[in-house]
């Protein structure tokens, strides 16, 4: 029943349908259910509330919602559903109270909704809430009057400010008398009254006070693959331990393979522990505090080497953050090869060898240089010097009358002419890289020797020992070597008359020695030394070793330096 501002009651009973009296005029109308039924398809057998709001009439049940517009003079049905008005669907639950001046708070099962109604053809209905999949269903309200919403669910009641959407859970640990909650009812006084299996609770809610102490947080544990770090016992697994508990540690120094690592940390709270929100942030990893609900640990993973700082945050049962913060310095040391010493070592070897390689090209450039200059000196010293001659033998041979001299010139051209073919085909020879080796340097002596010696009838005893034929020669070492022994040989043809010469190449862990002696003449002073052998020397030094000659029984040349 209600009692409108125009004087008028309305009554609605069960199956009466819905009379209406006029105080002010003593005059009854009575809407039988069955006529309501027929013409508009409405029916108040099971109305549960009448509220007067904006100057309309609203019925409830748990069916319907209707609206009598008194501009209108018309019965109105609101839908559950956004949009112009139509018929709703039957309900299992349906409550509602004046918000405001002009809206309604509908709560069903499993939304929550304002209504504002304008005209029958205008309606504004608007979402404030949907129930969590699996969450409790809304049980009943109440508006309290601070305007602040009072609902229930099964185990939990809750104050809700729909301006701000703030919540304040409140479950048995808060001193409701019993976890099965029935409905909530608000009396003229302000009381609320909260009915349970077990009896009622009852309060102002004025009364009720937030809690704005924030409670300590301490770390509980730290893992490392989700095994706990012992302490001073290093663990097999991980090959680390923690100097003292974690809830007494400031830093934590890891390894770059401690890939995973959780940690674990719990609010002083022991009455409502699980009411109990937390964040955390790993500062250097994570932009923002990560809120994680009621989980009291956070896991991190394949974290760059650095250095890190774990701060974690919690609410008291009332959701109040306060300003204690728990920190942890978290340092992942880099492997060796990442770090700063092993960089900078990188760095100075790769520049020691784009410097020995920088060197090196420089070399070969002074070698190949070297190798011009010496070829333009052999050129002009030996070539120059035979065409020179050859040159002044052809003007004798054009001028002299005499035909046994001009025979004796031409034999001297010829001569000129075939040791000029000689010395450019050793040249050619001596800058061929493919004649590097100790083994083309063998075989170019040996042949020579042969080619000189065997038309002469001297005997030629070759031998090699411990010389490794595969390695490489400078050209300048090899074209050097090869002249002392083309020089000496020759000298041996042109001067010993020896019927044996005997060529020995010998290698050591530290020298390597060339060998020439003969049978011949030799020579009683240091007066018969010519250029051959001052050639000899200077070659000789110039590839850094020792000449030595003998000249008792024959002749023993001797050319040591070290090994090749």
């Amino acid at each position: 029943m209600l009692v409108d501002k125009d004087n008028l009651i309305w009554v609605t009973t069960f199956r009466g349908g819905l009379s209406i009296y006029n105080i002010d005029q003593n005059k009854f109308i009575n809407l039988t259910d069955d006529s309501l039924k027929e013409k508009l398809g409405i029916s108040f057998a099971k109305t549960n509330d009448i509220f007067e709001l904006d100057g309309n009439i609203w019925f409830k049940s748990n069916e319907q919602l209707v609206v009598f517009d008194k501009v209108y003079n018309r019965f109105v049905k609101i839908a559950y559903t956004d949009g112009a008005v139509s018929p709703t669907t039957t309900a299992s639950f349906l409550e509602m109270q004046p918000y405001s001046s002009t809206e309604m708070l509908l709560f069903t099962r499993d939304e929550v909704k304002t209504i504002r109604y304008f005209n029958p053809d205008s309606v504004v209905q608007r979402l404030v809430q949907k129930r969590i999949k699996d969450d409790e269903l809304f049980r009943s309200f109440v508006i309290d009057r601070q305007n602040q919403v009072w609902y229930n669910t099964t185990d939990r009641l809750v104050k809700w400010d729909l301006t701000s959407g703030d919540r304040r859970v409140y479950s048995k640990s808060d001193g409701i008398i019993a976890s099965s909650l029935n409905s909530i009812f608000l009396d003229k006084q302000g009381r609320i009254f909260l009915s349970t299996l077990n009896g009622f609770n009852w309060f102002f809610p004025d009364e009720i006070k937030d809690d704005t102490v924030s409670r300590k947080i301490v770390f509980t544990d730290f893992k490392i693959y989700n095994k706990s770090v012992p302490i001073q016992n290093s663990d097999s697994l991980t090959s680390y331990t923690l100097p003292a508990h974690v809830s007494q540690t400031e830093t934590i120094d890891l390894d770059y393979n401690h890939t995973f690592f959780s940690i674990e940390f719990t609010a002083m709270e022991f009455m409502a522990q699980d009411k109990i929100q937390y964040a955390y942030k790993l500062i250097g990893f994570d932009q923002d505090w990560i809120h994680v609900g009621n989980r009291n640990f956070a896991s991190y993973t394949n974290l760059d080497p650095g250095q890190y700082t774990f701060q974690v945050k919690a609410t008291n049962p009332d959701g109040y953050w306060g300003s204690q913060i728990k920190t942890l310095r978290i340092t992942i040391n880099p492997p060796f090869w990442q770090t700063s010493w092993f960089i900078g070592l990188s760095i100075l070897l790769l520049a020691s060898i784009a410097y020995a390689g920088h060197l090196y090209r420089l070399e070969q450039s002074l070698k190949v240089e070297r190798l011009r200059n010496k070829i333009a000196s052999d050129l002009h010293d030996e070539i120059g010097s035979s065409l020179t001659r050859i040159s002044l033998y052809s003007d004798l041979l054009q001028t002299d009358p005499d035909q046994k001299e001009r025979r004796n010139y031409l034999l001297t051209i010829r001569d000129l002419s075939r040791e000029i073919v000689s010395t450019m085909s050793d040249i050619v020879w001596s800058i061929d890289n493919k004649n590097d080796s100790m083994g083309a340097l063998i075989i170019r002596i040996k042949d020579f020797a042969t080619e000189l010696l065997y038309p002469k009838n001297i005997a030629l005893d070759f031998a090699i020992t411990n010389v490794d034929e595969s390695r490489l020669l400078d050209p300048i070492l090899k074209q050097n070597i090869y002249l002392i022994c083309k020089e000496a040989l020759n000298n041996v043809v042109k001067h010993a008359q020896a019927t044996h010469v005997k060529v020995s190449l010998t290698s050591t862990s530290d020298s390597f020695t060339i060998r020439i002696e003969d049978n011949g003449l030799g020579y009683k002073d240091d007066a018969h030394v010519g250029n051959g052998i001052r050639n000899m020397k200077r070659r000789a030094q110039a590839i850094g070793g020792e000449f030595d000659i003998e000249h008792d029984k024959g002749t023993k040349i001797t050319i040591q330096r070290k090994t090749i």
